[in-house]
């Protein structure tokens, strides 16, 4: 589990929470990242980025104090937007590992 923040900036939006506009692959490997909306903060667009044939989609819309996790196989990137002008908000991340359920 690794754990950190990042700032969103309406003029230095979207910010990367993972990943980077010049991933070339992927994620193939069982990652899951948690983002949660700092309680004092302002509204935040989370975005997912698969590959460069698919646009980037909005996957939820966090108000402050809200949590949401997604899958990272498959994606390049996860971003957030702040629409909010003038203002920033932090949004906190958690990296996590996930174990395969074994099948019988």
């Amino acid at each position: 589990m690794h754990q950190y923040k990042v700032k969103v900036h309406p003029e230095k939006s979207p910010a990367y929470l993972w990943g980077g506009a010049d991933v070339e692959e992927p994620f193939n490997g069982s990652l899951v990242l948690t983002v949660r909306n700092d309680e004092i903060g302002e509204p935040v667009t989370v975005k997912k980025h698969s590959d460069s044939s698919t646009p980037i989609k909005t996957i939820a819309l966090l108000k402050p104090g809200e949590t949401f996790s997604v899958s990272l196989k498959g994606l390049k990137g996860i971003l957030a937007e702040c629409p909010t002008p003038n203002v920033d908000t932090q949004v906190h991340c958690i990296l996590m590992a996930t174990i395969p359920t074994p099948t019988t």
